[in-house]
């Protein structure tokens, strides 16, 4: 297998878990309605939201491990536990009869778990195995940890284009207002 395949699934791996992480962490009350539903107590959110911030945490964590390369095995095992509970979290969900909104990249999350996610949890340990048998220290990663961040940036553009741009709006307004003069065209 080449470096170049390892590269792109860790890279892969490292832009999924930073997008998830981050939209945890400032929006963590998703996971835990999910989590407070899956256990039973669907009320109760208060300790789940500490749960919630500690798997962003962890996602955290194991995206610049992956991406940066200090410690990417380290790195792999934190993506391969958080791709094992995601299946789980999934698996326990279908088992039970309960479909509550995964929560998996904070509010923005709101379909409820299922098969997608089990196999979705099972391709992020999967991948996480793969580059960590693949784990080549820091070669190469201050380039891989800014495409990390482009990747991210670009994700979060495309998602989020509306949201970013609805301020400026009233900015362009003007030009969409003004009447358009028709073309001349001179006679040949």
């Amino acid at each position: 297998m080449t470096d170049h395949v390892v590269d792109a699934v860790r890279l892969a791996v490292a832009v999924t878990l930073l997008l998830a992480g981050g939209a945890k962490l400032f929006s963590p009350r998703a996971l835990a309605r999910a989590l407070a539903e899956m256990s039973g107590r669907p009320g109760r959110t208060g300790v789940f939201v500490t749960v919630a911030r500690t798997v962003a945490v962890v996602e955290l964590t194991a995206a610049v491990l992956l991406a940066g390369g200090w410690f990417a095995p380290g790195g792999a095992v934190l993506a391969g536990g958080v791709g094992v509970g995601i299946a789980s979290f999934a698996g326990a969900g279908l088992v039970l009869r309960r479909r509550p909104a995964c929560g998996c990249f904070g509010a923005d999350s709101g379909r409820p778990v299922g098969p997608a996610n089990v196999a979705a949890g099972l391709a992020l340990a999967a991948g996480a195995v793969l580059t960590g048998l693949g784990a080549d220290g820091d070669a190469g990663a201050a380039d891989r940890l800014v495409l990390a961040a482009l990747g991210a940036l670009v994700v979060v553009l495309v998602r989020r284009w509306a949201v970013l741009v609805r301020p400026f709006g009233r900015h362009f307004r003007i030009f969409a207002e003004a009447p358009v003069a028709p073309a001349v065209t001179k006679p040949s």
